[in-house]
């Protein structure tokens, strides 16, 4: 089983905490963490960068479940409020340099509430492509 926490605990209450929630080992075969830039998509949030998103929950899980496979299991950019391509790119750093132990990552390829998609404009599909061709994301290859 995957087992997912959100990147905020909404709401921020201490019942919320995943390190209550968490059903068990032996239930547990891998750590995901779904996490968003939402930029100002919504009236209460802010342009955050990948690692801003994923460092407290990603320090957590280390903290607790250090043995446990762990993936990005969700993530976006909201296209307004910031430079998306660039949080792609600071993306590709963060994951060489502070995320070692993601083993994954999951793009959330939708326009819902924000433009999440890659390829949301020609400078976002060039960074998301930049980043995805790389030798360091193809696992098996040389």
């Amino acid at each position: 089983m995957i087992w997912c926490i959100n990147a905020e605990s909404v709401p921020n209450a201490k019942w919320n905490d995943p390190v209550l929630a968490y059903p068990g080992d032996a239930a547990v075969d891998m750590i995901a963490i779904d996490g968003y830039n939402f930029g100002d998509a919504l009236s209460h949030s802010r342009w955050q960068s990948f690692e801003e998103v994923f460092a407290a929950p990603y320090d957590k899980v280390l903290r607790h479940w250090k043995n446990k496979p762990l993936i990005a299991g969700e993530t976006g950019c909201a296209t307004t409020g910031g430079d998306k391509a660039q949080w792609i790119r600071s993306m590709d750093k963060s994951l060489k340099t502070r995320f070692k132990k993601f083993q994954g990552v999951v793009w959330f390829e939708a326009q819902k509430e924000a433009d999440w998609r890659m390829a949301s404009s020609p400078d976002s599909r060039e960074a998301s492509r930049n980043l995805w061709q790389q030798n360091y994301y193809r696992r098996g290859e040389p």
